[in-house]
């Protein structure tokens, strides 16, 4: 009995000695890949967090790519200990994809890094490293302006149109208003202020911080990368040419604020020569073609909100028929009933287009809205020209509004008739 405890008790040691022998990094993260897969992910992120602060970097990575959101701050760690497929993610949330929270000092670390380790991390990489380089040399961005109490009180109210101080649309055009008005919004537009500077609209050209202003705002690393290197190659060029940030642009996102932006420039145009061509209308005159831009304005608006460039088109094809009408060309004498005819018939091809669509339902609704406001917009035209235009009628106008709507609805149907 003697001689069985000791072995015994060394039994038991040698037992307790092999279940207690620890699991290497790797093998924690190969453990926490399993418990993923078998959608256990809470148990599967606290190993491998474990197996991260044990130094392996790919388990920083392993956690930057298994959250809900992409993680920065695992993708930076995962970079700084050399893992390569790191990098890109890492510098994405340093400052391609950072917005306001670029954080330059520590994205030109790892990027010196990267050149360091000789990294290659896709075509753009070069572009993506002396974006970085400029953007740690223009540093955080310091804007000398300031805004008094009443100033943020006026240019924050809600609904408030910085871009029309630019452009002169409904207020009296002023740069510094502009951007007083810019620092006033929240978020402010750091791309917007980056033209202030580099274009020098009511304030010193200051390329340094556009370029700063720049990588402060970025969400979209080709955006960023074209921006940049445009504001570099303007510090020498000999030849001004303005900065405009939607010059660059490549998502669908700021594509879409961009014709917008463009589309208020172009109203600012359009008024202009609106008001310069009713400057000697008879106030009768003047009352039929508000109604008539009412009654235009409702039948554009029937069109896809996004669809901003379409709504664009039509509203400079209706003043270039009216410049067209003031200079005394006006539309040929014709049938209205035929006209009308005309047009019933494509209406009825587009409503059997229709019907046979995904969306039938909706489309039909949608076309239905849009031809009682044109009817508006039609019968708008008719009262305004004959009441502007001695020796027309009504039927006239009528009948080339028609052929006009007629057209429009055949691009719809496809095909000729």
């Amino acid at each position: 009995m003697k001689c069985l405890v000791p072995v015994l008790g060394c039994l038991l040691a040698g037992k307790i000695a092999v279940a207690a022998a620890p699991e290497t990094p790797q093998q924690e993260l190969a453990r926490a890949d399993v418990l993923e897969r078998a959608h256990k992910h809470g148990e599967a992120l606290a190993l491998a967090r474990k197996a991260a602060e044990g130094g392996l970097a790919e388990a920083w990575y392993w956690i930057g790519m298994n959250t809900a959101d992409p993680n920065p701050a695992a993708f930076v760690k995962a970079a700084a200990l050399g893992y390569a497929p790191a990098f890109p993610f890492a510098l994405d949330g340093l400052l391609f994809r950072a917005g306001s929270k670029a954080d330059v000092t520590q994205a030109k670390e790892l990027a010196d890094l990267a050149r360091r380790l000789h990294v290659d991390f896709g075509y753009r990489a070069e572009a993506e490293l002396a974006t970085i380089d400029r953007c740690y040399e223009a540093g955080e961005p310091k804007i000398p302006t300031t805004l008094t109490k009443d100033e943020l009180s006026l240019f924050s109210r809600p609904a408030t149109d910085c871009s029309a101080y630019r452009t002169g649309l409904g207020v009296a055009k002023n740069d510094g208003k502009y951007l007083r008005c810019l620092l006033a919004q929240s978020p402010v537009d750091m791309n917007a202020l980056a033209e202030v500077y580099a274009n020098g609209w009511g304030v010193s050209r200051n390329v340094k911080l556009a370029i700063s202003l720049a990588c402060h705002a970025s969400d979209v690393p080709a955006e960023l990368i074209r921006a940049v290197d445009a504001l570099s190659a303007s510090k020498g060029a000999k030849v001004k040419k303005d900065f405009r940030f939607c010059d660059f642009v490549t998502s669908d996102l700021k594509a879409g604020i961009c014709s917008a932006r463009a589309e208020h420039t172009a109203a600012s145009k359009r008024k202009q020569d609106l008001d310069a061509l009713m400057a000697g209308w008879t106030a009768s005159q003047k009352k039929a073609f508000d109604e008539l831009w009412q009654a235009a304005e409702g039948f554009f608006s029937t069109y896809d909100e996004q669809d901003v460039g379409e709504k664009a088109r039509l509203r400079d094809d209706f003043l270039s028929a009216l410049r067209k009408f003031e200079a005394g060309s006006f539309p040929p004498k014709s049938d209205f009933k035929k006209s009308d005819g005309e047009l019933n018939a494509v209406y009825s091809r587009v409503v059997e287009k229709l019907k046979g669509g995904e969306d039938g339902e909706a489309s039909m609704e949608g076309l239905h809205t849009a031809q009682r406001k044109w009817l508006a917009y039609r019968d708008a035209w008719a009262a305004f020209a004959a009441a502007r235009y001695a020796g027309t009628t009504r039927e006239r106008w009528k009948a080339w509004a028609t052929s006009e709507r007629a057209a429009q609805l055949r691009a719809i149907a496809g095909g000729d008739e």
